[in-house]
Parts: C-alpha cells; structure tokens; sequence
C-alpha cells in the first residue's frame, strides 16, 4: 500500500512539474559552463592584447561616462589575469535601463556594450530561475524545486531492492535487454546515481526562492538573521578626489595581495561607502574580503576579512559553488553537466515507463473479455 502510494505520488508530480523539469535542467547544464562559454562565443570582447602599462582606473571612468553622459556607473569588474577587459554596468538615470560596457584597460577605448537583460546567459539564468516570467515564474520554480525533492526522495523509495540478490541487478544498466527494460533502467538506476547530486542542487537552489530557508542558515548556524551589510559615511556634494578610483584599487591588492577577481560597487545613495569586494581565484571556501571606502578621499573606512566571518556567513557563501558546480572546478562542473542532462531526460523516461505499463494494462483487460 505504501509503494502504491509512493508510484501514485512520484508519476503525478513528476508529470506536473516534468515541463519546468527539463527547461531548469538544460538551462542549468548550459550555466554550468557560462565563464567558459562566454569566454570561447565572445572571445574578441573578453580578450585585450596585454601592453607594458595599463591605463588609470579613473581615466576609464571619465571614457565611460563621456560615452554614456545620463548614466552612473555601478559595478566595475576587473578579472585577476592580464588579458581580460573590463567589464562595468552602467544604469540609466531616467530609465533605469542597465548596460554592460567593456573596456581595453591598456588603451582605454570601449571594446563593446549590451543591454544587460538582452546579453545571451543573463536570458538563460532568467529562464533558469522564473521561466521568464518574472515573480509568477519563480513562485512555478520554488514549487517545482520542491517538487522535484519529493520525487528524489520517492525514487529513491522505489528503487530500493526487495532483497539483497536484487541489488546489483538495480545498479547497472543491462544494455542486452528490450527496450522497455532498457528505458527503465535508464530511468530507475540513473535515477539513483544522480540522487545525490540532484539533492544538493535542490536544496541550495531553495535558498533563492524562499527567503527563509536563506534565513534559517543563518538562525541554524549563528542563532541570528542575515545581516546586509551597509557602511555608511557622511554625505558630501563635495568632488571626488582626482585618481580615487585608482588609489582605492592599490589599497586593495597592497592589503589581499593574492591573486582573483576585484568587483567595486558604487551605491547611488551618498550616504553609503563604496565598497570594493576582493574574490580568492584558488579558494575552494570562496574566500572573499572587502574594503569600504569614503566617496571623497577614497579612504578606508572600513575592513571585513574573510576570517571574521561568522561561520553561517562562510557556509552561505559555498552555497552557489555548490549549486553551480564550481566548488571543485573541471572536475564537478563535468559531473554537474552529466547531472543536468539525464535529469532532463527522466521525465520523457518515465512518461514511456507509463505508457508502457497503460499499454499492457489494455491488453490484459482486452485478453480478459476475448471470446472463446
């Protein structure tokens, strides 16, 4: 009676939730690989020609706004290697319309722009998290996701061998049998192997669609909720200082000389510092320090190190590596990719598993009535 349950349940929500199922597996198996991607299909605007001196930070800037005179600049980009443009959002003042702008940091000049919400990965990851539909499309994806545990755990419930002799017969593919046995295999046995990967992806994936299971890491680990944090300094109509942009990017690497990825956020609200985020490209922990600055005088203000973290703010951290499969690069991006691609696959498997079983059904009930 319980396994009757437990089919009933994992054949309706698999077919409820199947449609979302596989756009949020192919579009994840493409986000998997989006640096790489991005980097091989838009090669000419990601890759500059490394000269001996790389111009000012601030005369960057000043090309920028020229250029896009009813915008303000809002994140500034800087990849950790030599060859990398880069990358600075820029919204407009009226519209609110955001532009990627790329720059050659040797020469200065603007290599290319996009509208953001029109740029090829942003459509995948919003396609990959509200179906394009905005907060209709995340309520479906939130569902979906819970959905989609429901089925992991009652799969797993499924393929659970009645004996011991049954086991290994319930962990390999047998490739020499008909196709019907071949489709469920396909289906239960890879079903199993992902189980463990799609539990991972589920539940981090849950902490962008409900905004207390974010919180409950941080009421779990530190007994406190999430803090945003926002430094504040006195506001000032004052000019900035010629060259802060760029004496703020030499704090930064004199204090975090290693290697990785700078991003500098600058709020349009005066009142709030500029902050200037420093990621550790070799760090598996997703080491991240940050420095805030006064908008004036680009001085330091003040300094969050990645060890005075809370222990829930590290964890929160490793939850999109977890989700994405960069925690350990190459080698969990390729099994996340696997991942992506047979779970987009299990649904069209399990809708045959059922036809197949409605098609003996009907010959069992035609055999019954046949006359003698």
């Amino acid at each position: 009676m319980i396994k009757r349950t437990f089919a009933w349940l994992h054949l309706w929500l698999g077919i409820v939730s199947a449609i979302v199922l596989i756009i949020v597996s192919i579009t994840g198996a493409l986000l998997v690989f989006e640096d790489e991607l991005e980097l091989f299909f838009f090669h000419k605007i990601h890759h500059v020609k490394v000269l001996d001196t790389r111009c000012s930070l601030d005369k960057i800037i000043q090309t920028v706004h020229a250029n896009y005179d009813e915008h303000v600049i809002e994140k500034i980009t800087i990849q950790s290697d030599d060859q990398s443009s880069l990358e600075i959002l820029v919204s407009d003042e009226n519209s609110g319309i955001k532009q990627l702008v790329y720059v050659d940091p040797y020469t200065g000049s603007i290599l290319y722009s996009v509208d953001k919400e029109h740029r090829f990965f942003e459509i995948i990851q919003q396609l990959h998290r509200y179906l394009l539909l905005g907060k209709i499309g995340k309520v479906i994806t939130g569902i979906s996701c819970c959905i989609c545990l429901s089925l992991v755990v009652s799969g797993l419930y499924l393929w659970w061998p009645p004996n011991k002799k049954a086991i290994k017969h319930r962990l390999r593919i047998k490739w020499d049998a008909r196709i019907k046995r071949i489709n469920w295999d396909l289906h239960a046995v890879s079903g199993f192997y992902l189980s463990i990967i799609l539990l991972l992806i589920m539940a981090t994936g849950l902490v962008w669609s409900y905004q207390w299971i974010d919180q409950s890491i941080y009421l779990l680990l530190d007994g406190t909720g999430k803090k945003v944090e926002k430094v504040t300094v006195t506001p000032s109509n004052e000019a900035s200082q010629i060259g802060i942009f760029q004496q703020m990017l030499e704090q930064i690497n004199a204090q975090y000389s290693y290697e990785g990825e700078t991003i500098i956020r600058i709020p349009r609200d005066r009142s709030l510092a500029i902050s200037i985020q420093k990621k550790a490209s070799e760090s598996i922990l997703r080491k991240v320090d940050q420095l805030y600055f006064d908008r004036v005088k680009g001085q330091i203000v003040q300094a969050v190190n990645y060890e005075d973290l809370s222990f829930a703010t590290k964890v929160r951290r490793m939850v999109y590596p977890i989700h994405t499969g960069s925690l350990l690069g190459w080698p969990t991006k390729i099994l996340y990719l696997i991942v992506c691609l047979f779970t987009s696959s299990l649904p069209v498997t399990g809708i045959f598993i059922k036809i197949g079983k409605l098609k003996k059904y009907t010959f069992k009930k035609k055999s019954k009535y046949k006359p003698a």
